[in-house]
């Protein structure tokens, strides 16, 4: 085996799939090119059968959260950083890599640290996914060679980082399904349907949606072909719901075909991530997007604003607060006054009047043209 084959590539990412999903795509390219992939993950990762890490390399990084997490919580994910600074430091050590692509959250702070602590210094590249810098590539940026970036004019980069835009990779089985024309729900049609929570959890998806969707007039509820995602612990009443509003639905806690239910689906509501915001990019699909709460949301909603410029998405389910009498866990709690409960969020479903002459949760061709003006298919 040649030297460069050899001295591996390191990759560290995990935990969500917003950090982990670039890195398989990146994998994936430098295994084509022959290179040796070794990646470096937390506990949380699960490597399915068919991912590109499935017969490579992979050493578990112990580590943890610290902002926002309260005084004892904060402890205890210090000191699981400072146990993974010294797995990684050996692993690194013993692998000699060539590179260290770290892809942000805590999976990326030992790694990085334990690189800038080895005799032999390890060239670091760190990739962010959203338009805003998150606590740990801002925190790393000063140790990497190269702040890679998703999107023009990201916010919060400390002053004299090195940077360049190679946008945000998606997965082979993504890229896969970039040709599958778009084929619009026809007047009498299914109209196929797909929520998706995100790694993070879809608690806004299983309280919000559900009430919407049932609000409908009953032909259109009569038409939905629906597939979401839930939270485990959501699952047995969102189901119960759907029954209950006649509605086709079916409920998972994980979908391990969402590239081709994406292609399938001729409408998308997920949570604005930026791995989901390639995806629907490179695939070009209509979608209607849900931020996270607090500091998350302001990045999320400047990720999805920046999709592109000329076509920001205007249909935006976003999170609610509980009102009225009904328990929080009941899919209808979500309602009463708020602007963002499911009454007013109904007739986003059937057209911007609520008209029902109007063609049914079709946000027509300018959405689907504005995803994909958004890709960048050869990205450096």
């Amino acid at each position: 085996m040649s030297g460069r084959a050899s001295s591996p590539i390191v990759l560290a990412a995990g935990g969500t799939g917003g950090h982990f999903f670039p890195a398989e795509a990146l994998a994936a390219a430098l295994i084509g090119r022959g290179r040796r992939v070794v990646l470096f993950a937390d506990a949380r990762t699960k490597i399915g059968a068919d991912s590109v890490f499935a017969a490579r390399e992979r050493f578990v990084i112990p580590g943890g959260g610290i902002a926002g997490r309260g005084v004892g919580r904060a402890i205890a994910g210090a000191l699981k950083l400072l146990a993974g600074f010294f797995v990684a430091r050996r692993a690194l050590r013993d692998l000699r890599p060539a590179a260290l692509v770290a892809f942000g959250g805590y999976p990326a702070i030992a790694p990085v640290l334990a690189s800038r602590s080895l005799a032999r210094r390890v060239p670091v590249i760190l990739h962010e996914q959203n338009a805003v810098l998150g606590r740990a590539n801002r925190f790393l940026a000063r140790f990497s060679a190269r702040l890679a970036l998703s999107v023009p004019d990201t916010r919060s980069i400390p002053p004299g980082t090195a940077t360049i835009v190679v946008g945000n990779p998606v997965r082979p089985a993504i890229a896969a399904c970039a040709a599958i024309p778009y084929a619009p729900p026809n007047e009498s049609g299914a109209i196929r349907l797909l929520v998706l929570g995100g790694s993070l959890g879809a608690r806004v998806m299983s309280d919000v949606v559900p009430a919407a969707l049932a609000a409908l007039p009953p032909t259109l509820r009569a038409r939905l072909a629906l597939a979401q995602q839930c939270r485990a612990e959501d699952l047995a009443r969102v189901a119960a719901f759907y029954r209950e509003a006649a509605i086709s639905a079916e409920c998972a806690a994980f979908f391990a075909d969402v590239p081709e239910r994406l292609a399938a689906a001729h409408l998308v509501i997920a949570r604005a991530g930026a791995s989901t915001l390639a995806e629907l990019a490179v695939i070009g699909r209509p979608a209607i997007l849900v931020p996270l709460p607090g500091a998350v949301l302001r990045r999320c909603s400047r990720t999805a604003g920046r999709r592109p410029p000329r076509h920001r998405p205007r249909r935006r389910l976003d999170a609610c607060r509980t009102r009225g009498d009904r328990p929080a866990g009941d899919p209808g709690a979500a309602a009463g006054r708020d602007r963002r409960s499911p009454e007013r969020q109904c007739p986003r479903f059937r057209g911007r009047r609520g008209d029902d002459r109007r063609a049914p949760i079709h946000p027509g061709a300018a959405c689907r043209r504005a995803r994909r003006s958004s890709r960048r298919p050869r990205a450096p």
